[in-house]
């Protein structure tokens, strides 16, 4: 439960001496991989972390505010140049979206999150019935990778998105361009 007592210093800390600008470096190297497909492989992993009940390993403030979103918004730059106030929101948006439906679909797979034991006890006792925890996060499975297929064809979709947004804006003059 105090997990988030050490990881926020500690992330705070990392931010401070530039972890940010690191993980925008890092995946500005790496060639194939677009924000759509960076943000849908961070949604495959949440998914899977939170279905294992690995809760506090990532999450809003230990993993897409200082790494998934600059390193999607890195990715961005890369393919489609400066980005616009409304891109990197968007960018920003959509990479908090991705924690949020993989934690949200995938937590019910993993049997002992409360929600799942609150509706085996709920159904129990009102319906004098007795329903397994396992079978109900056996059901979850099929809601799970359908939310990961949904959700997963949006992420991909962004790229094409953000081509289209730039097309239309003006865009922001380069930093390097700035600093002259």
């Amino acid at each position: 439960m105090t997990v988030f007592a050490i990881t926020l210093p500690v992330i705070g800390l990392l931010e401070r001496h530039g972890l940010k600008e690191r993980a925008r470096h890092l995946i500005t190297r790496l060639a194939g991989l677009t924000t759509g497909r960076f943000l849908a492989l961070y949604l495959l992993l949440r998914q899977i972390t939170a279905a294992l009940g690995l809760n506090g390993v990532l999450g809003h403030a230990q993993t897409v505010r200082p790494l998934a979103a600059p390193m999607a918004e890195g990715a961005a730059e890369r393919r489609h140049g400066p980005l616009t106030d409304r891109a990197r929101e968007k960018v920003r948006s959509f990479a908090a979206s991705a924690d949020n439906v993989g934690f949200f679909f995938g937590e019910d797979v993993f049997l002992a999150v409360g929600s799942i034991l609150l509706i085996t006890g709920f159904v129990n006792t009102t319906y004098h019935t007795h329903l397994e925890p396992l079978k109900l996060a056996l059901w979850a499975v099929p809601t799970a990778l359908c939310a990961l297929a949904v959700h997963g064809w949006r992420l991909l979709r962004l790229d094409r998105t953000l081509e289209h947004t730039l097309r239309k804006e003006p865009r922001p003059a380069p930093l390097d361009e700035v600093a002259k």
